[in-house]
């Protein structure tokens, strides 16, 4: 047989081995409620949040184009899945795909709706001012980005 035939049958098995690699990803609860920089847990099987937490990658897109900005990630401890709406994020309901990828290149996920409810604003007659706390990167913790559960896990009693 000649070459290109072996190339196309080539470039159709891989074609065919990485869309078979792509399963679902099992959800408990597929409708989300969430404030812009307070993230929420996600309600998966153990397996599924298992599969997550070892994730090589993990990322929440919106659907149709929306200008939403979500972050997925372990918390803090590295026993749950968190997600959470960027200040950013506009409120409103957004239909999302929740996507992970495992270190040996299995690809699994699902279809989501996250509601961002508006932000809470800061009365014009507030006597303290409105205090920032910026959580990041854990070098020597953790090496990673955790997402907190609340800003008390990383801030204490600083966020009252």
């Amino acid at each position: 047989m000649t070459r290109p035939f072996w190339t196309l049958l080539l470039i159709g098995a891989t074609a065919i081995s990485a869309t078979a690699q792509l399963t679902p990803l099992a959800l408990n609860e597929s409708h989300y409620e969430v404030a812009a920089g307070q993230p929420i847990t996600l309600d998966a099987s153990g397996e599924s949040t298992d599969f997550l937490l070892t994730a090589e990658s993990r990322s929440v897109t919106p659907q149709n184009g929306a200008s939403a900005y979500f972050t997925v990630g372990p918390n803090r401890t590295g026993n749950q899945v968190m997600i959470a709406a960027s200040l950013r994020t506009p409120p409103g309901e957004y239909a999302v795909t929740l996507s992970a990828k495992s270190v040996s290149g299995e690809q699994r996920q699902t279809a989501m709706d996250i509601v961002v409810k508006a932000q809470q604003t800061v009365p014009s007659n507030a006597t303290r001012a409105p205090v920032v706390l910026l959580n990041g990167w854990e070098t020597g913790y953790t090496n990673s980005c955790p997402v907190s559960s609340s800003s008390s896990d990383v801030f204490g009693n600083l966020a009252q």
